[in-house]
């Protein structure tokens, strides 16, 4: 019937006009990064055009472009950022004063030297840490001389002060 033919045409055309439709590109979830993570939402799918925006945790600061894009070929660009150490702080008290030692978070170390008159009590070479404390722990200077003798094989301790 030719009714019958006019109208499912057109239907079956449209169901086959869109089953040939190319899907849309979607990329997987955007990479995981350290100490820092992707702005999204537990549910998200990533169509091409999709952005996601990452943001590091404190003491932290991102290098590398904070934004990437689902691409039309489904993969993430450009690479995500790096979230790396930044500058850390660890007080230092020495001889009544105190400030603040700026250490870059790579284990930054400070060497510490006693003026003449003053022997240096604990370890020459500290480091600041990662919780922001030193270790060992800061050295002291006491006023007078602290001298070691090793006398027939016997280690003794001899103190003299001025």
């Amino acid at each position: 019937n030719i009714c019958v033919a006019i109208t499912v045409f057109p239907m079956l055309l449209s169901i086959l006009k869109f089953s040939f439709l190319p899907a849309v590109p979607q990329c997987p979830s955007p990479p995981a990064i350290a100490n820092g993570k992707p702005s999204i939402q537990a549910s998200a799918v990533f169509n091409s055009g999709t952005s996601v925006n990452y943001s590091c945790e404190p003491g932290y600061s991102l290098t590398g472009q904070a934004s990437i894009y689902c691409t039309a070929s489904g993969v993430w660009s450009p690479p995500p950022p790096r979230c790396e150490g930044a500058f850390m702080f660890c007080y230092l008290e020495l001889r009544g004063r105190s400030f603040y030692h700026r250490i870059l978070h790579e284990r930054q170390g400070h060497q510490f030297e006693c003026d003449p008159g003053y022997t240096l009590i604990g370890s020459r070479q500290i480091q600041c840490q990662d919780d922001r404390t030193w270790d060992p722990p800061v050295p002291v200077c006491i006023q007078g001389k602290c001298e070691s003798r090793l006398t027939a094989g016997y280690y003794n301790k001899i103190h003299s002060w001025e």
